[in-house]
């Protein structure tokens, strides 16, 4: 497959445990196959063929691969979400159809018979595997500012939404804002939009930080058109698809994952306008000035590993620290080893430091179930 050949450029991020390099090989052939069943360029070879062997690749270079897709991949889907906003209707719920894409994540009653399943996330249309089906929302603390999480040191146990990266950037995924709040996106939008009310002889003088129409503004346009303009609770919020990481749920015994996680850099030459949908900001005791750091934020997506059908529940292996002294009643190993090989490293660590692993951060890499 000659477009595998060359390593695309981005930043390399050599791995540094078992268990990254697998993930890094799982993530690159799960892209290689995504290209091959999406892009046109190989619609006449699909047809005759199955996907070649991919060709290997140092871990750096798999690296560049993956960000790029995923950066390709958000930003479709960011920038379809950008567009329906623009067309989002009275029930402020956002559809695939609005979309214009394939498949678009939602948030309902989990289907796990379990009184802490609580919500879960769904599926609404197909998505195939490496299918990039959202970020994993919240804050992001770098290694450094752990004293800064809220509940330290012991803030795994109080919170579960909790989760970190291969590189140890840790998100807190607890109390998030996963909305898109219509008055602020159409502020954004306020030299266009104030131009058309100058024109109708509307909206004049609003100070900054007030409504940006008032309700004679929009009586008066409703009038000026003849038609009725949108109610003023259009002008509410919508839920972003692709930031309800934080809801999927660890499979119940039975089923397997069908999504798998993957750390994101968002550069600082990521889409200005699509910036505002990335649900992670970093922390604001970074220490450092934050215009000297070389992404924008470092961030976390979650990938389809498999075929994901209309209506199905999005389920993620949560890894938890075999070493922990408490871990759920729900909670089974989908892999044993593979959750030992997440935390060797650390493990390895708190025991040379005297520790147990629950004295160090994220020893539960993801949340219990709500």
């Amino acid at each position: 497959m000659s477009f595998l050949k060359k390593a695309l450029q981005g930043l390399a991020t050599p791995a540094k445990s078992t268990q990254e390099a697998r993930d890094l090989s799982v993530l690159y052939r799960l892209f290689c196959r995504h290209i091959w069943e999406t892009s046109p360029k190989y619609a006449e070879e699909r047809t005759v063929a199955d996907m070649p062997e991919p060709v290997e690749q140092p871990l750096a270079a798999q690296h560049n691969f993956i960000q790029e897709n995923v950066r390709l991949q958000v930003q479709k889907y960011l920038g379809a979400f950008h567009q329906a906003l623009g067309k989002v209707g009275r029930d402020r719920i956002i559809t695939k159809e609005l979309l214009d894409l394939d498949f678009c994540p939602y948030v309902m009653k989990s289907s796990i018979d379990h009184p802490e399943a609580g919500n879960g996330a769904f599926m609404e249309g197909c998505a195939g595997p490496g299918t990039v089906v959202g970020f994993y929302p919240g804050m992001v603390y770098l290694p450094r500012q752990i004293e800064a999480i809220p509940g330290f040191p012991n803030f795994s146990k109080n919170n579960s939404y909790v989760i970190a990266r291969h590189d140890q950037n840790i998100i807190n995924g607890k109390d998030c804002d996963t909305y898109v709040h219509l008055d602020e996106w159409r502020r954004q939008k306020e030299g266009l939009v104030g131009g058309l009310f100058g024109m109708l002889g509307l909206g004049g003088g609003r100070k900054r930080g007030t409504p940006m129409f008032s309700r004679e503004d929009m009586e008066q346009l409703s009038e000026n058109l003849g038609r009725t303009a949108p109610g003023l609770e259009e002008f509410d919020r919508v839920q972003n698809p692709f930031a309800l990481g934080n809801m999927i749920n660890h499979p119940p015994r039975g089923h397997t994952p069908n999504v798998m996680p993957c750390g994101f850099n968002v550069l600082r030459s990521f889409p200005r306008e699509l910036l505002p949908y990335v649900p992670n900001k970093l922390s604001p005791r970074l220490g450092v000035v934050s215009s000297m750091y070389p992404y924008q934020v470092p961030a976390l997506v979650l990938v389809a590993t498999r075929p994901i059908e209309d209506g199905d529940e999005l389920f993620l292996n949560y890894r938890y620290n075999p070493d922990a002294a408490s871990i759920p009643d729900w909670f089974h190993f989908i892999d044993a080893d593979e959750n030992a090989r997440r935390w060797e490293q650390s493990n390895r660590e708190a025991r040379a430091a005297g520790h147990s692993p629950e004295d160090l951060f994220a020893r539960n890499e993801n949340k219990k179930q709500r």
